[in-house]
């Protein structure tokens, strides 16, 4: 799906609540323009959602902001990167595009093998801007992301008023930045 301008919004008893990319093959958002209200209660978004875990091998998913006219907000709630086995899930936030949420989580309790899940939040000029009081990610280490990687671009973490804790390194990508 491509989205260039204007709101794409939250309808009920859509998908339970969920904005879900990938239900058993490949799912990609792009957006450079308009912006997404997701925030009722029960919206939220999933990358490689599913009910069954297990459906769907070797799939992917991408939700990408790219351009300081892309704005999603999805509200305090948990972003899912991974909701099934043999899945890579990606988030991309690019020159000024905006994601507005709680925490970002990979997998879930469905998650049957945590071993087959890849899950990754890139920056290169995107902006995470916090939703409410958190920590970015999951505590435990098999929610985390496998990668948060900042390109040249940079990242902008904004806390909106908020306290946002940061608790997974940043990381420069491969054979980039600074080694040590």
């Amino acid at each position: 799906m491509y989205q260039h301008g204007g709101v794409f919004d939250y309808v009920a008893k859509m998908s339970n609540g969920r904005l879900g990319l990938s239900r058993g093959a490949c799912g990609v958002f792009y957006m450079d323009g308009g912006t997404i209200d997701w925030t009722p209660a029960g919206a939220f978004l999933a990358l490689g959602e599913s009910d069954n875990p297990t459906l769907g091998p070797d799939s992917f998913s991408t939700f990408t902001l790219d351009g300081a006219d892309a704005y999603a907000d999805f509200g305090n709630k948990t972003a899912w990167l991974g909701n099934r086995t043999n899945h890579t899930a990606v988030i991309n936030l690019n020159n000024g595009g905006t994601l507005r949420n709680g925490v970002i989580a990979a997998g879930d309790s469905l998650t049957a093998d945590r071993q087959t899940l890849a899950s990754y939040l890139n920056f290169d000029g995107g902006v995470f801007r916090a939703a409410g009081n958190i920590s970015m990610f999951r505590d435990e280490v098999a929610k985390k992301p496998d990668a948060v990687t900042v390109y040249p671009g940079g990242a902008v973490l904004d806390t909106d008023q908020y306290t946002l804790t940061v608790n997974a390194p940043l990381e420069r990508p491969a054979g980039s930045g600074v080694a040590s």
